[in-house]
């Protein structure tokens, strides 16, 4: 077992994320026990076959479906044991790619279709209209600016009735290259 800062650099803390190798996969209660034990918001359980590595994520609260410092964590620990500078993880929601460039990481996740919806401004507690609403396996609003990003008081109360999703992702363009986003999960 291996904890790592994810997300981490000049003035920035980092994400921890634990990482355990195993050899098979136990029941599921022994890995979320193993999880809530370590104390972490996310560890990454790997078991490898040959070439190929298998994938879950566990928050002290269970599986979760898909996670990115998750993943740089895990790739990081593949790629400091066999130095090789690409690592792809299986998960059940598709391939996920780590490669290996100088002291960074690139992470590849899979993707999901874009669905229209229609929830009301209301049910998330916005005071604004936001510029588009879709779903993934999250529900994604995009609003007119990065202060709007920023300034937007979630209502839990609210948000957590939005359960048919993963997670509420509020987001804006920052910059013609760069965006914001905050995200509220698991709902």
């Amino acid at each position: 077992m291996k904890i790592f800062d994810v997300f981490c650099g000049e003035g920035i803390q980092g994400n921890p994320c634990a990482v355990i190798m195993l050899t098979g996969w136990p029941p599921e209660h022994e890995l979320a026990q193993s999880a809530r034990r370590l104390k972490v918001p996310v560890t990454s359980f790997i078991v490898s076959h040959g070439l190929e590595h298998h994938i879950r994520w566990f928050s002290a609260a269970g599986e979760i479906n898909l996670c990115g410092h998750g993943s740089l964590a895990a790739g990081a620990a593949l790629l400091e044991q066999s130095r090789q500078k690409r690592v792809t993880l299986s998960s059940r929601y598709g391939p996920v790619t780590i490669v290996k460039n100088a002291n960074r990481y690139q992470l590849e996740l899979p993707s999901w279709k874009r669905n229209n919806c229609s929830i009301a401004k209301e049910q998330l507690g916005l005071t604004i209209e936001p510029l588009d609403i879709f779903s993934t396996r999250d529900l994604v609003v995009v609003l007119e600016s990065e202060g709007a990003v920023k300034d937007y008081n979630p209502n839990f109360k609210k948000i957590r009735k939005l359960n048919q999703f993963h997670a509420v992702i509020l987001t804006a363009m920052s910059s013609t290259n760069s965006y914001v986003l905050r995200y509220f999960a698991p709902i």
